[in-house]
């Protein structure tokens, strides 16, 4: 794959104005939007394989990193993900409340993030049933149990949060 000098940083036209909570840039891309056939495909290829996740918004133009931490405005690069965490004052928790980000991994590289919309006990088997809300790669948003995404987005491996608490 080749480098492209730049690319993703400030002065690159394909990115958007984005920092972190202490300045520093967050490199990004806009990306083109896909054509209506193909977010139909996708749709229905999701409908099938995942019948229990709820369809939110169907856009290509940015990724799950991005509707998190840019608004739903970029594709946030994953290898920004460190510096987001640690510039924006995030902290792991052990179990996410409403609003807290559910970061899934495959191995020790994060793949995929999503935000807690709804947290409950799940008394018979002593846990919390998480439902998330998460972005799909260049496919749509879709509300989800945490455990149920494709498989190339590894499992819920942590809990992020950026709460405040009180003193």
């Amino acid at each position: 794959m080749a480098h492209i000098i730049g690319r993703g940083g400030p002065r690159d036209r394909a990115a958007i104005p984005l920092s972190t909570k202490l300045g520093t840039h967050i490199e990004n891309e806009r990306r083109r939007e896909s054509s209506p056939d193909a977010r139909r495909a996708s749709v229905r290829k999701w409908a099938t394989e995942f019948p229990d996740a709820k369809l939110r918004s169907l856009t290509a133009t940015y990724n799950c990193f991005g509707m998190v931490f840019a608004n739903r405005r970029a594709w946030v690069f994953e290898d920004q993900l460190p510096l987001v965490r640690d510039e924006d004052g995030y902290r792991l928790v052990a179990t996410p409340a409403v609003g807290d980000i559910v970061v899934y991994r495959r191995t020790t590289d994060i793949e995929h993030v999503g935000i807690a919309v709804e947290v409950r006990p799940n008394v018979e088997s002593g846990t919390w049933e998480v439902i998330v809300l998460s972005k799909w790669g260049v496919e749509g948003e879709y509300f989800h149990r945490e455990t149920r995404v494709p498989q190339l987005f590894g499992r819920p491996a942590e809990y992020w949060t950026d709460r405040v608490e009180a003193p």
